[in-house]
């Protein structure tokens, strides 16, 4: 399978899983990495930590990498969010 088709299965998964990554930054080699990701509603903030602890988040389940969820309140934005919802 192509990178491409891997990386595409993985998105379809993630979605099934009730989960999208809109953004994975990388602020240099050696820094933090940002992503924002955003989950279907209902999903509470243990179920994202084990998600992105397992097999389908940001490093595919290997210890590599310190994962720190932070939530963003909507409420202080209006409702609005950095992206266009998937869910």
């Amino acid at each position: 399978m192509s990178d491409e088709t891997v990386f595409a299965q993985n998105i379809k998964t993630t979605m099934k899983k009730g989960f999208f990554n809109h953004a994975f930054m990388p602020m240099n080699s050696e820094n933090p990495i940002y992503c924002v990701w955003e989950a279907k509603e209902g999903i509470s903030d243990s179920q994202f930590q084990d998600f992105i602890d397992g097999p389908y988040g940001v490093n595919w389940g290997l210890v590599a990498l310190n994962k720190n969820v932070m939530k963003i309140d909507l409420a202080l934005t209006g409702g609005q969010t950095p992206y266009e919802r998937k869910f």
